[in-house]
């Protein structure tokens, strides 16, 4: 048996409600679970990661650092969460000190590009920072970002820098991220049970989108390809939307099922908490978003069978394989969206045959055990371990 020599301090943003939070609860699990190293979990607000890591006898904290970005999109906002950034960060080094021996800890591990406390933690204590860079969002506009040069303020303050996928690491190497600095690991998700799907020629066909819904993930693309398909086909086909919104992107929406006179064939069902179970009762899983950096919801519409359409835009091409795995379309070209939906409508077999082996590559590809090795081999190159062998 081996013996643990090192803490990792583990920073996360937000609950498992998003996709960010539910891969940083599904680590901290891989970790506790193989025993390697002791794990200090520092959360941003009192959440359901808390409660896991409690009844799990994790060492756990929340203390309340800044984000990168200001949530408000006006000037007095963004002013606001300049001038409390650096206060925020001091407060929160403050707090944890009182709680945690730093000369314990041999990594600080940033779950998300969202939060530079770990940053701000290689910057005045200095030690070694994982941070991980899961979205495109802090480098293409999509956020109103707060600090100053963040690309150069990353390359400084990361010893290793993860992203999602290739091509977000090509992306920030492009902007300046040095490239020695950056490892490409795909996010994992676990097994589990899924529905043996046979080839059913029935009448109505099952749509389902997971996923926040605001702008930049693209709902609004699968409304105006459904307003398009002929009303034979429009009179069989159902889209579940789920997941939490924002209120004026959801008013918008609405708006435009009401203008396409939609109502019957769109859903909107909130938040989901058990995935695997809800994904089992549809037959194509889209994934619109205008920008991943990996898209976990892609993966796992693909563990659960499901025929993937999604944009060929961001990390989508390294997970599905157009006419392999899952169908591609042009970001935007709703109209080649609602061509795809309309063969699948047509063509069941295909569902199930894409399905298939979408399942298939999910599970070779993209399971939490290789996850979970990668990242600990990454910890490895930082800090290697001293492990000695127990009585």
């Amino acid at each position: 048996m081996k013996k643990k020599t090192r803490k990792i301090l583990f920073l996360v943003e937000t609950d498992s409600m998003t996709g960010s939070g539910k891969c940083a609860l599904e680590l901290i699990q891989q970790f506790h679970h193989n025993n390697i190293h002791d794990i200090i979990v520092v959360t941003q607000h009192k959440n359901d990661i808390n409660a896991y890591c409690n009844q799990n006898s994790i060492e756990n904290y929340n203390i309340h650092f800044p984000l990168v970005h200001s949530k408000g999109e006006n000037f007095i906002a963004k002013a606001i969460a300049i001038a409390a950034r650096p206060v925020l960060n001091f407060m929160a080094l403050r707090e944890l000190k009182k709680k945690v021996d730093f000369s314990s800890i041999a990594i600080v591990h940033s779950n998300t590009s969202a939060i530079d406390f770990g940053a701000y933690l290689n910057k005045k204590i200095g030690i070694p920072h994982t941070w991980h860079f899961r979205e495109f969002s802090a480098f293409n506009g999509a956020f109103n970002m707060i600090v100053p040069d963040f690309i150069h303020y990353a390359d400084k303050f990361s010893t290793k820098i993860i992203t999602v996928s290739k091509i977000l690491s090509d992306f920030l190497c492009e902007l300046g991220i040095s490239p020695n600095k950056i490892e490409a690991i795909y996010d994992g998700i676990p097994l589990y049970q899924t529905t043996e799907r046979k080839i059913v020629q029935q009448k109505n066909l099952k749509i389902v989108c997971v996923g926040h819904i605001y702008k930049q993930k693209g709902q609004d693309v699968i409304i105006k390809a459904i307003s398009l398909l002929s009303n034979n086909i429009k009179d069989k086909i159902h889209c579940d939307f789920y997941g939490p919104w924002e209120k004026r992107y959801k008013n918008e929406i609405d708006r435009l099922i009401q203008e396409k006179g939609l109502q019957k064939n769109i859903t909107f069902l909130g938040p989901a908490t058990n995935i695997p179970a809800i994904l089992n009762k549809y037959d194509i899983g889209i994934q619109p978003s205008h920008a991943e950096g990996f898209s976990r919801v892609t993966v796992e519409y693909m563990q659960s069978k499901l025929c993937v359409i999604a944009a060929r835009e961001g990390a989508i091409p390294e997970l599905i394989e157009n006419q392999a795995n899952g169908l591609l379309y042009t970001d935007y070209h709703y109209d080649e969206l609602a061509q795809l939906i309309e063969k699948c409508f047509h063509n069941r077999e295909l569902i199930t045959q894409l399905g298939y082996q979408a399942h298939i590559d999910a599970i070779n590809k993209f399971c939490i055990e290789k996850n979970f090795i990668n990242i600990f081999n990454v910890y490895e190159k930082i800090h290697p371990s001293k492990n000695s062998s127990s009585d």
